[in-house]
């Protein structure tokens, strides 16, 4: 012999149903959204920034050659009772090869962190892959038994799917009847 269900409310079906619903499109809409950051963060990763710090090395490069220059052009003041110092022209010139060695290094950071952004990107993949076969296959799989359930116990209730009745009201209606 079978066991009984105990339902106590129809309309509690529908809600959980809608819920369901819902929060499937949430799911949804959270994972897309997640996706679309990574996406965005590996295009500016890998696109937008290797072309800057490019840039910022050729710049790099123009800067040491200007302050080369500079430096050479003071040290040739020199004159058989002047020694000048330069000293702000081999700042300068160090400062500028600070810079470009920071552009550089950069550069392969940006490498770097592309790759390790693409790997997120995998591992995310993967680790929503077993949700969203969910999401896909086993919610509209409940959706189809919870709308068949509250169908038959409507049926079986002799309820119309849009009336919804008080637990007190079903009662009464099967012992009425």
């Amino acid at each position: 012999m079978s066991e009984s269900a105990h339902v106590t409310s129809i309309a509690a079906i529908r809600d959980f149903k809608a819920n369901l619903t819902t929060f499937r499109e949430d799911i949804a809409l959270v994972l897309d959204e997640i996706r679309h950051k990574i996406l965005n963060a590996i295009d500016y990763i890998e696109r937008d920034r290797p072309v800057y710090w490019k840039n910022q090395i050729r710049r790099g490069f123009d800067d040491v050659a200007a302050a080369r220059s500079r430096l050479s052009a003071c040290q040739l003041q020199k004159t058989a009772d002047f020694q000048p110092s330069c000293i702000e022209e081999k700042e300068e010139l160090a400062m500028a090869r600070r810079k470009l060695r920071r552009a550089q290094e950069t550069v392969e950071r940006v490498q770097h962190w592309g790759f390790k952004l693409r790997n997120e990107l995998n591992e995310f993949h993967g680790r929503t892959a077993q949700l969203n076969h969910c999401m896909h296959d086993g919610v509209p799989q409940a959706l189809l038994f919870l709308e068949r359930a509250a169908t038959i116990l409507e049926s079986y209730a002799d309820v119309r799917p849009t009336d919804t009745m008080s637990p007190e009201q079903i009662q009464n209606d099967t012992d009425s009847g």
